[in-house]
């Protein structure tokens, strides 16, 4: 799955400080200009106001685009699945049912490992382990196969966050607010960029490889939110 989402998106918001700081330096050369009336200045700053504000409505409908372009590349992510793939998936779901409350993290992870990158079927794996063991049980198989859904519910949460997120238009300032919004937007694209960086380590990865790095991620959410 390809999936770049600071990239993308530190392009859409360098992109946006540019064009707002070239209209307020016209802003600032009408106000000082002696070409003008005061009437006459006015409404030229209005007229670029209004430009703002559009400019903020289309940036921020290519935010939600650009969102919505990577969410679908998680619900679309595949693997190169061979023709016994759903005997593999049956017989897996038939492990887990019939081995029940014996059933180990390192084998429930040998188990679905088969299946990683392939977003439907991990979706459903995860609901099936989440339902039998609980948000807890079988950890390290629980947040592995978990993962593509915690991307999307950290790109819907991004979304609804971000549907105004570019207003320097109404505010005709690129203030401290802007700023910090915009570090805030981009660590969370890290964070997203990481954990698709993640299913691909996954899917070489052996169970005590999975281990530790649900261990390191665990270490760096809680550094995130001391940090916050």
């Amino acid at each position: 799955m390809k999936f770049s989402l600071k990239v993308k998106l530190e392009k859409l918001v360098n992109q946006y400080q540019k064009e707002m700081k070239e209209a307020f330096a016209k802003v600032k050369e009408i106000e000082s200009s002696k070409l003008y009336s005061a009437d006459g200045k006015d409404q030229l700053i209005r007229d670029i106001k209004a430009t703002l504000m559009q400019a903020d409505h289309e940036y921020n409908k290519a935010l939600k685009d650009l969102i919505q372009v990577e969410r679908s590349a998680v619900l679309n992510a595949t693997i190169s699945k061979p023709g016994d793939y759903q005997n593999m998936l049956t017989n897996a779901l038939n492990q887990i049912n019939m081995l029940g409350d014996k059933l180990t993290d390192k084998a429930a992870y040998d188990l679905v490992k088969p299946f990683f990158g392939d977003y439907e079927t991990m979706h459903n794996l995860h609901s099936v382990i989440s339902n039998r063991y609980g948000a807890n049980g079988l950890n390290v198989t629980s947040r592995t196969i978990g993962i593509y859904d915690r991307m999307i519910s950290s790109l819907d949460t991004l979304a609804k966050g971000t549907t105004y997120f570019f207003n320097t238009g109404k505010n005709m300032a690129i203030g401290l607010n802007f700023t910090l919004g915009s570090e805030m937007l981009l660590g969370e694209a890290t964070n997203l960029d990481s954990m698709a960086a993640t299913v691909e380590d996954l899917i070489r990865f052996k169970f005590e490889e999975a281990e530790a790095s649900i261990k390191d991620s665990i270490k760096d959410e809680m550094f995130r939110k001391d940090g916050e």
